[in-house]
Formats: structure tokens, C-alpha cells, sequence
């Protein structure tokens, strides 16, 4: 059984011994059903993980909420009730609830009372602070050190001594729980249901260990007469109540009913709403996914010809002399490299972009991304940090990364023209599934590293804000800008496994949360970067490519480097080559060609008879996709298209001296 720090539910005292009401109530409990009882020492959030493990059997003190009965197996009969209180030092003024917005409040990690108040903060409280803390101690300890402004704690802590005069309990009520024994998912339902039987009988014996448990520590007060007294007392005020009762159960009977027919009606209503705010969302998600698909096939149309502009231009390079004519070409490849750039914008919204993630510790991350940040905005703009302590790692590419935050930080300052702030934030979350619904930024619930962008600009109304993700959406002058940064960034979260969130109302500034999902796996320090080995190009290579200009191109730029190049059109041919005896060097293939044999799969195939052989891929995609279309693979060398021919000339020298 698991015991946490919580006076006077559940502590260890002076001597170490398991003290309070609930240790009294188990082991009277326990033993008489013929368990012996092992305390294993955790604090409140670490025991529910033991807990949910099957490491520890049971927890008491167990407040009841929907994500708890779903996570474990929460004894019927609630054992207590208990009120969340407020703990204020002198200097803080809350008579009111609202009165938290804008303070520093701690709460026990996982606990009841961080739950409600995280429910308050999504809807009333933008502006408050959460500290979460291991233990009620600790939250007392924060508010003693000025670390915090105010607490949540349960009404039986708050009633203890205060560790210091000026701490008090403000005179608010705040939502009350029950209380429970709670067992492992994994758990003998025979054991549950013994439980509820026990307290059952606990509950309803005179002079029981609950009742004495109960004078004990929860009212803390010895009998005054004998325990017949009470017994018989209890049997006369029943008979009185129950007399009354009868009088006034018929003029209540209809006021209930009516207050249950208004209850329905107010819960049909949000219902309603509720099914119509997630068709909404459903509505919304299928045309970012359409608009995804068709970018993403028309950037890979886009590939093909510049890939074919790109290869002739480069090769043209070589060839011109005259320097009007060499500076007219270098303006035609500037333009393709941007066109180039945009298609891969394009791809990241269409979530088709290539990338390579590995696992990254935000925190170590933002110094270099603000000094990068610093850089590229004016000195009007103040950039302000605000970091979390400890490690946020997650699993994700670095590069697109920061290009992410990049975008946010441009856009931020194409809001603030005048000058402003710019303030990143990083911080750990845990969302359940009531957060998730609330943030709207198609997550599941676990634990999230979150990155905010904020700033102090012109803001958006409703109308901009919806469409702010959409490609080539933008509300800046001709020229200013093509509409693809945020667009770019949803698509990049998207297929980071994590969500984007925009908070913006006009006057009122901006603010961009970026939700990833936060590993437990520690980050590498990058080692050093492998140098491509310097070789003369020769050798023969086996081409395939559909596209008829694309392949013409391909095959005399290769054969401008100096290989012996054989060009087929589909997977089937190649493979026909391959099997007749020729003797080839490296496969260079197409990742989407016509017939049944798709790169992947030509890949796939040649591995297997012909393991030696390098085999490279190029996509218009610049994602690896199978035949099959079963996600992707990255265990071949991939090239996107379209594919520069230094770049070209560097992965066939690298790979073919591999080889040899």
C-alpha cells in the first residue's frame, strides 16, 4: 500500500510509524480480512504511477473523478468528504475566486485540486500561474519561501497548525470530493469487492475503527458519554427525522422533479452544443487534410519540372562563358531555388516533409534559438525568455524546429511594426482528456512539452484566426509576405505527433503554442559529422524514372559526371536488367512510378538478391512511401527532388566509395 504526506489523513509520525486516519482504517480493515500490510513511501503522483503499474496494490485517499475510475478500481462506499481550501499569506488579498487570476499557485502534481483549478484557468484564469509540487507540505513550504502566492490544499490540511502566523485559509468554497480506497487495474475483483463490503459495515457499526479513526483525526474529539448513548440518541433522532421527513418529502416531491426536468433540459442543451462544436472540429480537420493532399500533390508535380529546369540550368552553367549570359542564368536558378523553397513549404503543410527526428532537449535548445531570434528582428522588439527547469525532451527534427520558431518570430514582428515584446515560454503538461477537449488542437492526452510565442501586437479577430493555418492566407500587403509560415508550421506539427494552438483578440496581441510529446528517452550529444570522400565518378548505374524530361535530364547530367548510365521508365524493366546479367554499380530510383513495382519495392527486391548493391531513392514527395502506402521508410538513402547536381555528384561519390 502506498502512504504519501498528508496530515492527518495519511503520514508517518514522529517515530516513522504509518499514522492517521486512513493507515488506523486500513490495517483494522486489512488485517481482519487476513492480509498483512507492506507502506511503500511516494509521493502523491509517483504512487498513482506505482499504482497504475501493479507495483503497489492498493491507494487510499483516492478522490474521485472520471480519469481516475478509468485508470483504476475505485471502491463504491467513499470512506470521506472533503473541501479544496485556499492558503493566502497576509500580503495576498482573495475574497473571491476570481481573485486567483494572475497569482502563483501551488498544487500537488496529479491531485484533485490541481485538476479543478486547471479546469478554472482554461475558463477564468488566463492569467494565473500552476506550480506543481510532490507533496501539501511542499505547498506550504512554497508560500513561506514567497515562491508562490497562494495554495490548494484539502479542507483537513488546511485545518492543521500553520507552519507560519501569516498563512491563512481564505473564506472560499471550492468544490468537494469524495474520497476512496483505489485499486490496481490489475487487482482481484474479490479484493474489491470485499472492500466494499468492509467499509460498508465500518460505516454503518457503533464504535467501529472507522468511528473511532474518524473522532480520532478527522473531528478530533474524544466521546463524551458512552457508546449505548450515542447508539440510542441516534435511534431517537432517526425516528424524529424520519417523522418529518414523511411531512416534508410530499412538498419537496415536485420542486425536485422540476429542478430534475431543468437539469435534463440544461444537459441536453450542452449536449447539443458539444456535438455540434466537435462536427465543427471533425468539419474543420477534413478540409486541412484536403487542402494537405492536394498541396502535397501538386509541390510533387512542381518537383518533376523544376527538377528538369534545375538539371538543364546547372549543365547550362557549365557551358556559358558569356558573362551577360552566365549572370541571366544564375537569375533563372535563384528563381527556381525559390520555387523550390515554396514547394517544400508546401510538402509541410501537406505533412509529406521530409524529417528527421531525434530526441531533443527543448530547454538546452532555446538559448541558441534566442540569440537566433535576436538576430533577425529589430531593436524595437524586446525578446524575453521564459524557461522551465529540468529537462523537456522530445522527439523531434531540429531543423524544422527552429525554422518553426523562426516563422513565429517573423510574424510576430510583421505585428509589432511600431515595436513590442516577444516573449517564448517553455513549459511541461499534463493534458487529460477534459484539457484536450478544451485546447482543440487535435492532442491526446499524456504529458506535452509546450513552446508559446507570444507577442504584443495588433492581434486577430475570430474570422483571421480560423484561417491563419491556410496556405497563401495572409493579411499583409502585396509582397510582404507569401502566407505559407504558419501554414508551414501546423503541417510540421502534424506530423510531429503534436498540436498547434493560436490565442489572438484584437489589441490584445498573439499567442502560439506548439504541443509536443515529451519522452522520458535522454537526448545525445551530436558526434562529429562524417566527411563524403573525395573519388573520381566512374561506374555504372542503373536509372529509373517515368517522367520522360525528368530522365533525359538525369541521364546527361550523370553522364556529364563521368558514369556509364542505363535509364529505364518502370520498376519491372529495371528489374529485367538487373536479372539479365548486367553488371551494375548503384540503383538510382523514383519513389511513385506507374505499374505495380513502386521504388520502395524495386528497392526491396534488389536488396534481397542483389545485397551488395547501393540503392538510392528520389521522391517529389520528399517522403518514402511504399506501394502499399504503409507510411514511411527510412531505412533507404533519400533524395528530394528536385535534386542540385553538386548534391547529386556528393551522395553517388559517397555511396559508390562505400561500396568499393
Amino acid at each position: 500500500m502506498g502512504i504519501y504526506e498528508n496530515a492527518p489523513k495519511i503520514f508517518r509520525d514522529a517515530q516513522g510509524e504509518p499514522a492517521g486516519f486512513w493507515p488506523e482504517l486500513t490495517l483494522a480493515i486489512l488485517q481482519d480480512l487476513g492480509h498483512q500490510v507492506v507502506w511503500v513511501d511516494c509521493q502523491w503522483a509517483e504512487c498513482l504511477e506505482l499504482l497504475e503499474l501493479d507495483e503497489i496494490d492498493i491507494m487510499p485517499d483516492m478522490a474521485h473523478s472520471a480519469e481516475r475510475e478509468a485508470r483504476f478500481k475505485l471502491v463504491d462506499h467513499p470512506a470521506l468528504y472533503a473541501w479544496s481550501s485556499i492558503l493566502v499569506g497576509d500580503s495576498v488579498s482573495v475574497n473571491t475566486i476570481e481573485d486567483l487570476n494572475g497569482l502563483r499557485i501551488a498544487v500537488v502534481e496529479d491531485s484533485i485540486q490541481g485538476e479543478v483549478l486547471l479546469d478554472r484557468l482554461r475558463t477564468d484564469f488566463d492569467q494565473a500561474r500552476v506550480i506543481e509540487v510532490g507533496s501539501m507540505d511542499e505547498t506550504v513550504r512554497r508560500l513561506s519561501s514567497d515562491e508562490a502566492d497562494a495554495a490548494i490544499v484539502n479542507s483537513f490540511f488546511a485545518r492543521q497548525p500553520r507552519r507560519r502566523e501569516d498563512i491563512r485559509v481564505a473564506p472560499i468554497p471550492f468544490d468537494v470530493s469524495t474520497l476512496h480506497f483505489a485499486l490496481s487495474p490489475q487487482s482481484a475483483d474479490l479484493l474489491l469487492e470485499a472492500l466494499n463490503l468492509a467499509i460498508y459495515e465500518q460505516q454503518t457499526t457503533p464504535g467501529s475503527a472507522f468511528r473511532k479513526a474518524e473522532r480520532r483525526w478527522i473531528t478530533q474529539q474524544a466521546p463524551a458519554l458512552p457508546e449505548w448513548f450515542h447508539t440510542a440518541a441516534a435511534a431517537v433522532i432517526a425516528v424524529l427525522l424520519l417523522s418529518f421527513g414523511m411531512i416534508v418529502a410530499l412538498r419537496r416531491a415536485v420542486k425536485i422533479r422540476t429542478a430534475r426536468l431543468e437539469d435534463s433540459v440544461t444537459s441536453l442543451k450542452a449536449e447539443i452544443a458539444h456535438r455540434k462544436n466537435a462536427e465543427a472540429k471533425v468539419l474543420e480537420a477534413q478540409r486541412i487534410e484536403a487542402l494537405g493532399r492536394l498541396v502535397g500533390g501538386v509541390a510533387h508535380d512542381f518537383n518533376n519540372m523544376l527538377a528538369v529546369i534545375m538539371g538543364n540550368l546547372d549543365m547550362l552553367r557549365d557551358e556559358i562563358r558569356n558573362a551577360r549570359a552566365f549572370r541571366l542564368l544564375e537569375d533563372a536558378i535563384r528563381a527556381s531555388e525559390r520555387g523550390a523553397s515554396l514547394t517544400k513549404q508546401l510538402l509541410s503543410f501537406g505533412r509529406r516533409a521530409s524529417l528527421k527526428p531525434e530526441v531533443l532537449d527543448i530547454s538546452a535548445t532555446m538559448p541558441d534559438v534566442h540569440r537566433m531570434i535576436s538576430r533577425v528582428l529589430p531593436e524595437s522588439i524586446q525578446v524575453e525568455h521564459d524557461q522551465a527547469e529540468g529537462a523537456l525532451n522530445t522527439c523531434v527534427d531540429p531543423a524544422q524546429f527552429e525554422s518553426a520558431l523562426l516563422n513565429l518570430a517573423l510574424n510576430a514582428r510583421d505585428a509589432m511594426p511600431k515595436g513590442g515584446r516577444l516573449t517564448i515560454e517553455t513549459t511541461a503538461r499534463r493534458l487529460d482528456s477534459d484539457s484536450v477537449d478544451v485546447l482543440e488542437a487535435d492532442l491526446v492526452p499524456g504529458r506535452y512539452v509546450v513552446v508559446s510565442v507570444s507577442d504584443t501586437g495588433h492581434g486577430m479577430p475570430p474570422e483571421v484566426r480560423d484561417k491563419a493555418v491556410e496556405p497563401f492566407f495572409t493579411t499583409k500587403e502585396v509582397g510582404a509576405g507569401s502566407g505559407m509560415g504558419l501554414a508551414m508550421v501546423h503541417g510540421f506539427m502534424k506530423q510531429s505527433n503534436g498540436g498547434l494552438r493560436i490565442l489572438s483578440e484584437p489589441g490584445a496581441g498573439t499567442t502560439v503554442e506548439l504541443y509536443f510529446k515529451q519522452t522520458d528517452i535522454q537526448s545525445s550529444a551530436p558526434g562529429a559529422q562524417e566527411t563524403a570522400p573525395q573519388t573520381t565518378p566512374s561506374g555504372r548505374i542503373l536509372m529509373v524514372e517515368d517522367d520522360e524530361y525528368v530522365r533525359n535530364t538525369l541521364l546527361m547530367q550523370l553522364e556529364n559526371m563521368g558514369y556509364h548510365v542505363t535509364a529505364v521508365e518502370n520498376g519491372q524493366a529495371a528489374l529485367e536488367r538487373l536479372t539479365s546479367g548486367l553488371d551494375f554499380d548503384l540503383l538510382l530510383t523514383d519513389v511513385v512510378m506507374p505499374g505495380p513495382l513502386q521504388g520502395p519495392s524495386l528497392a526491396d527486391r534488389v536488396r534481397e538478391r542483389f545485397p551488395d548493391l547501393p540503392v538510392i531513392l528520389m521522391s517529389g514527395y520528399a517522403e518514402l512511401e511504399d506501394a502499399e502506402g504503409s507510411g514511411p521508410r527510412r531505412d533507404y538513402l533519400l533524395l528530394p527532388k528536385p535534386v542540385r547536381a553538386k548534391d547529386l555528384r556528393e551522395v553517388l561519390a559517397s555511396k559508390l566509395a562505400a561500396k568499393g
